[in-house]
């Protein structure tokens, strides 16, 4: 994969994002379908993926850098008739999970910036 001007960190972010969109979607989905007798909530996890690509970039930088696949799964729910429960904490995970797309998108932005300062000479 070749990491372009961004090198490894546009790279990692955007994994990440990807990863972070997936797991909106699946949040999406558990609330639309909170009443829904037999459903079982979805979970994303991609995180201890993403550390790997970056610890294994860091030891070997001609490491190509892949993309992660995220792990879709189901969640076991101890009681399923507690939808409310389910529906405030499906809630605070979509907000966690927007806070943290935001957050990458904002350092994604100073990273480019920073870039676009370096192949300026400095001038804006």
């Amino acid at each position: 994969m070749n990491l372009g001007i961004g090198g490894l960190t546009s790279s990692v972010i955007g994994m990440a994002l990807d990863g972070l969109s997936l797991r909106h979607e699946a949040i999406a989905s558990n609330v639309a379908n909170i009443n829904t007798a037999g459903y079982r909530p979805i979970k994303v996890g991609f995180e201890d993926q993403l550390a790997s690509v970056v610890t294994a970039a860091r030891s070997n930088p001609a490491v190509a850098v892949s993309a992660i696949t995220p792990h879709v799964g189901h969640e076991t729910v101890a009681n399923p008739a507690s939808s409310a429960m389910r529906l405030d904490m499906n809630t605070v995970l979509l907000n966690q999970n927007t806070l943290q797309y935001q957050a990458l998108i904002s350092g994604l932005d100073k990273y480019m910036s920073t870039i676009a300062l370096a192949t300026n000479d400095g001038r804006r």
